[in-house]
């Protein structure tokens, strides 16, 4: 049986949700870190996953409008 299409607009709404709240909690522990106690590489790495993250939020959202 196919799955209609008001459903799989519940999926996509609720891991867009999910992708959300999680972004919001990221940036708050990436905020809360001592960021001269890392290593250079980790520091970086971690700020370059967290623009992903947010990019790829900005085009979800820019797709839904």
């Amino acid at each position: 049986m196919p799955i209609s299409l008001e459903h799989h607009l519940a999926i996509a709404t609720r891991d867009y949700a999910a992708l959300s709240r999680f972004a919001v909690r990221r940036e708050r522990f990436l905020d809360a870190l001592d960021w001269t106690a890392l290593e250079e590489q980790f520091a970086r790495e971690a700020s370059m996953t967290d623009d992903l993250i947010n990019e790829d939020l900005r085009a979800s959202s820019d797709a839904d409008h």
